[in-house]
C-alpha cells in the first residue's frame, strides 16, 4: 500500500447526488488502513515472528527452530492440556475459625486432585460472616493441636501429589501470640513542653502518651522504649516552621539521669521529645483462640524470628530438619496494614543516613 492507495477516492460514476460531500480530513479517512496495518503487525509479532520479505522471515524460523538454545520456547499441546503441578491454579484453603478436622483436611485435597487444582495456601482465619455462630472455635494458630492438623495436610499432599503453603499468621499481616515486644510493631511517639527564654531549663521532658495496647510491666511503664531525639523548634501555633535550619538538635544535651539541659534563647519554643515504643496493633480477624501483636515490618530481625518460628515449629511435628521434598512450598504475607501512627523501628534513622547521606531526625 502506498500513499496513492490512501488518496481521497472518486465519485463513483452514473451516481447524482445534490449533497456536498462530508468533510473529512485525509488523517481521519487514513485511521482505518493504520488499525488494519496495526493488526497486522500485531499479530505477525505475537507468533515470535520478525518484519521482513517473505524469504528472510522464512529463513528466520527456520534458524530460530534449529537453535537448541529456543527449543523450549514453545508450549507443547501435551504441556497445555496437563501441565505440571507448579503451573497450575491453586486457592486460598481456608480454614474458618481455626476448626476443621483430619478427615475434613483429607476430603479438601482429594477434592482439589480431582479438579486438577495445584494445592491450597492453609489461611486460618476467623470467620467473620457467621453471625448465627454456625463454625466453632478451633485451636490456638501453631498450638500443639493446629501443628499436628498442618502436618497432617503436608502429609497427605504428599500422597496425592499436591503443593500447600500457609499464611504466616492467623488472620492476616504477620505477627503472633508468640512475638514479644522488641520484635512487635513500633511506632513514633513525641510530647511536646513550651518554653520562655531567654531561661536555663534543666528538667526531664515527660513521656509520650502512647497507645493503649502499649505492652507495659507491672508499673505500668512500657516495656519497648527507645529515645530517639530531643528537639527545639519555634512555636508557632500551626505547628510548621519556615526552614529546617530553625530546628535546635538537643538530643546530646539530655543527661544520663534523663534531664534536658539547655540555654534557652529569647522567644518562645517547643521542646519535644521524640520516642520509639510498640504500637500494639494486634493481627486482623485471627481465629478466635488465636491472635497477637503484628511484627516490626521494618526490621529484618522481627521477620527471622517470626519466619523462624513458623518454621521450626511445624518441622518438629513432621519429624525433619528441612522441607525439602515436601509438598509444603510458601509461607505468604498477605499485606502490611498499618494506621493510626507514624511507623518507625530502632534501625531506621541509621539505615536512611546509610541510604541518603543525611539525617533525617531534624525532619
Amino acid at each position: 500500500m502506498t500513499m496513492k492507495d490512501l488518496k481521497e477516492p472518486s465519485q463513483p460514476a452514473g451516481i447524482m447526488t445534490d449533497r456536498q460531500p462530508a468533510k473529512c480530513s485525509w488523517a481521519v479517512r487514513l485511521i482505518p488502513a493504520v488499525l488494519l496495518v496495526a493488526c497486522a503487525l500485531q499479530c505477525d509479532l505475537s507468533q515470535g515472528r520478525e518484519l521482513g520479505s517473505a524469504d528472510s522471515v522464512a529463513a528466520k524460523t527456520s534458524a530460530k527452530v534449529k537453535d537448541p538454545a529456543r527449543a523450549d520456547d514453545r508450549l507443547l499441546h501435551a504441556v497445555f492440556v496437563d501441565p505440571p503441578v507448579h503451573a497450575r491454579p491453586g486457592s486460598f484453603w481456608d480454614w474458618l475459625n481455626g476448626s476443621i478436622t483430619q478427615e475434613q483436611i483429607t476430603r479438601d485435597l482429594e477434592a482439589m486432585k480431582r479438579g486438577d487444582v495445584r494445592g491450597g495456601e492453609i489461611w486460618d482465619v476467623a470467620a467473620y460472616a457467621d453471625p448465627d455462630g454456625r463454625v466453632p472455635a478451633g485451636p490456638t494458630f501453631l498450638g500443639p493441636e493446629s501443628t499436628q492438623l498442618i502436618v497432617h495436610a503436608i502429609r497427605e499432599a504428599d500422597r496425592l501429589g499436591l503443593e500447600i503453603g500457609v499464611v504466616a499468621s492467623s488472620g492476616w499481616n504477620a505477627g503472633g501470640s508468640w512475638i514479644p515486644p522488641q520484635h512487635a510493631g513500633k511506632g513514633l511517639y513525641q510530647s511536646t513542653t513550651t518554653v520562655s527564654g531567654p531561661r536555663e531549663f534543666h528538667a526531664e521532658l515527660p513521656l509520650p502518651e502512647l497507645p493503649k495496647l502499649c505492652p507495659r510491666d507491672a508499673l505500668g511503664r512500657p516495656i519497648y522504649l527507645r529515645e530517639v531525639a530531643v528537639l527545639a523548634v519555634p512555636h508557632n501555633p500551626s505547628k510548621t516552621i519556615a526552614n529546617p535550619n530553625q530546628v535546635v538538635d538537643l538530643t546530646k544535651r539530655v543527661d544520663a539521669d534523663g534531664k534536658l539541659r539547655w540555654d534557652v534563647p529569647a522567644g518562645d519554643w517547643d521542646m519535644l521529645r521524640v520516642v520509639c515504643a510498640n504500637h500494639g496493633q494486634q493481627l486482623i480477624v485471627p481465629s478466635p483462640n488465636s491472635g497477637g501483636p503484628m511484627i516490626d515490618f521494618f526490621d529484618p530481625r522481627a521477620t527471622e524470628f517470626h519466619l523462624h518460628h513458623i518454621v521450626t515449629t511445624i518441622l518438629k511435628e513432621l519429624g525433619r530438619k528441612s522441607f525439602a521434598g515436601t509438598s509444603f512450598k510458601t509461607l505468604e504475607f498477605d499485606s502490611m496494614e498499618l494506621d493510626g501512627f507514624t511507623p518507625w523501628s530502632e534501625a531506621m534513622a541509621g539505615e536512611f543516613q546509610r541510604r541518603v547521606g543525611y539525617s533525617v531526625i531534624r525532619f
